[in-house]
């Protein structure tokens, strides 16, 4: 008999892409049901700005997880947190139509009306400001200081 991780390892696995209607990369991720990991993903804020899915499949588990890793890092989509490069990259969106004005998450937010938290919107200024300021590589060695104040 199998355990559960061989089974799960050995499962054919999905690799996903959401853009929006810009072909702006929101997301990218892995699953083993795409439209139940689609529901699952409803909660984010984002998720009413996709207007196209792309899904690729892998034999297993480890190969799709690579890949995963390797798309977050070379494509840099907006809303995914693990496997991003640091530093910071000097583009902090992707831009897949070299044609295009190139934007920010911050333009991004902006233009669909995503309402901000002070301290969400002080750390992509910083951010911004950052990378306009600095080479790529010296981005990650500065950090906003935190108000410790409650």
């Amino acid at each position: 008999m199998h355990d559960r991780t061989e089974v799960l390892t050995s499962t054919r696995t999905a690799l996903y892409h959401l853009y929006d209607e810009d072909e702006v990369l929101l997301y990218v991720g892995i699953t083993l049901d795409p439209a139940q990991r689609f529901k699952d993903h409803r909660a984010k804020p984002w998720l009413k700005c996709v207007t196209t899915r792309t899904i690729e499949w892998f034999e297993d588990r480890p190969s799709a997880e690579r890949a995963e890793q390797k798309a977050i890092r070379s494509e840099g989509p907006l809303h995914n947190i693990a496997h991003r490069p640091k530093p910071v990259p000097q583009r902090l969106a992707p831009r897949v139509n070299p044609n295009r004005k190139q934007i920010t998450l911050l333009d991004v937010y902006r233009a669909r009306g995503f309402k901000l938290t002070r301290e969400q919107a002080r750390r992509l200024v910083f951010l911004l400001k950052l990378t306009e300021e600095r080479p790529a590589n010296d981005a990650a060695a500065a950090e906003p200081k935190r108000d410790t104040a409650a």
